[in-house]
């Protein structure tokens, strides 16, 4: 797990309005799946148009872009939300305000590194909607984060 300085993680959890986006590129059907899996055995719960439901298959989330989906976990206190947007792009967010302890702060990380080796994929950690400004990165091959401001 990366140590980062008191002043970057403030930074990277500055309560400064926005949300704190999570992206992993290349995503599959498989690597859904395995995505889904994971947050089913992480407590997820899966609404669909804002009604609870069972969590249906990846590829029927994708066929079906009439409904909203919402995957929501909590890790420690902090909510991780997944909408499903885009089918080749995972794409989390965790709102900066519910990270606020340093076991928070090291429980979403953890969370994340379980996630991109489950998907077996790199992720980042952007400001809201700056996928290409991340703040961090994480690399499952080398189980290594990265800092980049």
């Amino acid at each position: 797990m990366i140590q980062l300085r008191p002043e970057q993680i403030a930074e990277l959890w500055d309560a400064d309005g926005s949300l704190r986006d999570v992206y992993a590129e290349r995503m599959t059907i498989d690597r859904w799946r395995s995505f889904l899996t994971l947050a089913q055995q992480s407590n997820g719960r899966y609404t669909s148009d804002g009604e609870p439901a069972s969590a249906p298959d990846a590829a029927e989330i994708f066929n079906d872009r009439t409904s909203s989906h919402l995957l929501a976990l909590v890790i420690e206190g902090a909510q991780i939300n997944c909408l499903f947007f885009i089918e080749d792009e995972l794409e989390l967010d965790i709102d900066p305000r519910q990270v606020v302890a340093t076991g928070a702060h090291a429980a979403v990380l953890r969370f994340l590194e379980t996630v991109a080796a489950t998907i077996e994929l790199p992720l980042s950690v952007t400001p809201e909607n700056m996928q290409a400004k991340p703040y961090l990165s994480y690399e499952p091959k080398g189980a290594r984060w990265t800092w980049h401001q």
